[in-house]
């Protein structure tokens, strides 16, 4: 969902993703997960929580910094989603937004010296990809994880453990179009 204002400025993009959300930034991505099972047994009164649960919902927010990114790259968004959102929050129609919004697929021209980034939403999920043309220094590409409780690497696949949950990015893999 793009941001017209319904958020703070630094928030360019909200993205839901099962257990949570995700919000696309100018230099990264916040990812903002809760427990999952214990937000289910709100929605029933508790029941299946101990008392000292009840009433209570954690939650474990991450960043993905691209570190040294160039913060004005440019963004363009594709793939327009049949649906909208509507945000009406206080008593101020003038920051009331309706009929803002999704794409599924956002790509961030430039966002290093010759590489661009490109999310892009799916029902599993989020998938990104970064293209590199010819010429451009694959090694720019510097990524950084703020705030997780473990990164671990095995067979090429990175492990996030949050408090509440965990998240797996697949190995990474090239190719070239000719």
């Amino acid at each position: 969902t793009e941001n017209k204002g319904q958020w703070g400025e630094s928030i360019l993009f909200k993205a839901q993703v099962d257990g949570g959300a995700l919000f696309i930034e100018k230099q990264g991505i916040t990812f903002n997960f809760y427990d999952k099972l214990s937000y289910r047994s709100l929605h029933t009164g508790g029941r299946n929580l101990t008392a000292n649960q009840r009433g209570k919902l954690n939650c474990h927010a991450y960043r993905l910094n691209f570190v040294g990114c160039n913060p004005t790259f440019e963004i363009k968004k594709t793939e327009k989603g049949e649906d909208y959102e509507n945000f009406f929050r206080g008593n101020d129609a003038s920051k009331w937004k309706s009929a803002v919004p999704n794409f599924k697929r956002l790509r961030f021209n430039g966002i290093y010296s010759g590489i661009d980034y490109e999310a892009i939403a799916s029902t599993r999920g989020m998938k990104y990809n970064f293209y590199v043309r010819a010429g451009a220094d694959p090694s720019s590409i510097q990524l950084n994880y703020e705030g997780v409780e473990e990164l671990r690497l095995k067979n090429g696949v990175l492990y996030i453990q949050l408090s509440v949950n965990g998240v797996i990015e697949q190995e990474p893999y090239a190719y070239q179009l000719i």
